[in-house]
């Protein structure tokens, strides 16, 4: 039976509405899929921790206090400074400095997780965040060494010898001025050096603990009496309370500071209760200063701070003036005897490569 055309065209309606099979599925676009790389930010976002000093008392039987830290100077309320930037911040920072990241688009992925940055996203773009985050890292590891020293001259010689007071002298100046007093003279009485990072406050103490008898404290029976020594702790040297923050140039550095020195008298005068009994009690006697201030210093540079400690004991080991020759007349006893003393502190900030 041949077909009809009416059956021919009913056919032809047929396959004509049927859908196309599908191709191998070679014109399908494949998913966007980047690798991923994970990015340590907790040097930049590491709250950054302070360490406060002790400070040197200069009466004896508080010694002991100073070893603590005096807890009235650290805010309990204050929050925690990050390291550079909040993770809130680098975020904000990135995306828009990037439209690459502001953008996102198709498999692109910034996610904060804790202290660590997990990115995924074209080579390239990936590269430029990398760039970023190094430049901020050479932020966050900048370190500076601060330096103390305490010079003793003959008094009225600080001037000529070492410097004017808030003199900013060359490093190599300072050493120079500093070798030369001490051929005049002149001793180191202290020099210390203590690292911070930028905006962190450190301390560093160096000096020296000594015991003394202080009282006696008696107990009495009915036939007999015990007495049992008081024994207290003095301590001299050197207390550097520091913190040092950079200028945005870098080529100065604010220096908010806590200086101390504390020197005891050798010829320490010691006192006798009367008592068989009993020993002699110790009064020891000591001589410092205390400076808390904020001074801005060029990097390397030298300030010179002073005089401090004036006092009219001779300086040991200072020469003594020579006797006038015969006939010149009798000399006086104070010329005769070595110069007074008088120090100054220098202090010295420059940058840790």
């Amino acid at each position: 039976m041949k077909p009809t055309l009416l059956g021919v065209l009913r056919l032809t309606l047929v396959l004509a509405a049927a859908p196309a099979p599908a191709l191998a599925q070679e014109g399908e676009r494949k998913p966007v899929s980047y690798p991923l790389t994970v990015f340590d930010i907790s040097a930049l976002v590491e709250p950054l921790r302070d360490f406060p000093g002790p400070r040197f008392e200069l009466s004896p039987g508080r010694a002991l206090q100073s070893l603590l830290r005096e807890e009235s100077r650290i805010d309990p309320d204050e929050p925690e400074r990050p390291r550079v930037i909040t993770s809130e911040e680098l975020e904000e920072l990135i995306r828009g400095g990037d439209p690459y990241w502001a953008e996102g688009g198709e498999g692109v992925r910034l996610q904060f997780v804790q202290r660590k940055l997990f990115v995924r996203g074209a080579e390239e773009a990936v590269r430029r965040l990398k760039d970023l985050l190094r430049t901020l890292e050479r932020e966050a590891t900048r370190s500076f060494a601060i330096r103390a020293t305490i010079v003793e001259v003959p008094r009225g010689t600080g001037e000529s010898l070492i410097g004017r007071p808030g003199q900013v002298l060359p490093a190599a100046q300072a050493a120079e001025r500093v070798e030369s007093a001490k051929a005049k003279g002149g001793r180191i009485l202290a020099d210390a050096s203590v690292c911070a990072l930028a905006s962190q406050r450190v301390h560093l103490v160096d000096g020296r603990e000594r015991s003394y008898v202080a009282d006696y404290d008696v107990e009495v029976a009915q036939s007999s009496a015990v007495a049992a020594p008081v024994v207290e702790v003095v301590r001299d040297g050197l207390v550097l309370d520091v913190r040092p923050i950079p200028s945005p140039s870098g080529e100065r550095v604010r220096l908010d500071f806590f200086v101390s020195f504390t020197a005891l008298d050798p010829a320490a005068v010691r006192f006798d209760p009367g008592n068989p009994a009993l020993g002699p009690i110790d009064l020891p006697r000591s001589v410092g200063f205390r400076m808390e201030a904020t001074a801005t210093v060029p990097v390397g540079d030298v300030l010179v701070l002073g005089p401090l400690l004036p006092s009219d004991r001779p300086m040991p080991g200072a020469p003594v003036p020579a006797a006038p020759k015969p006939g010149e007349g009798k000399p006086e006893a104070k010329d005769l005897q070595p110069p007074a003393q008088e120090s100054y502190l220098l202090l010295q900030v420059r940058e840790v490569k």
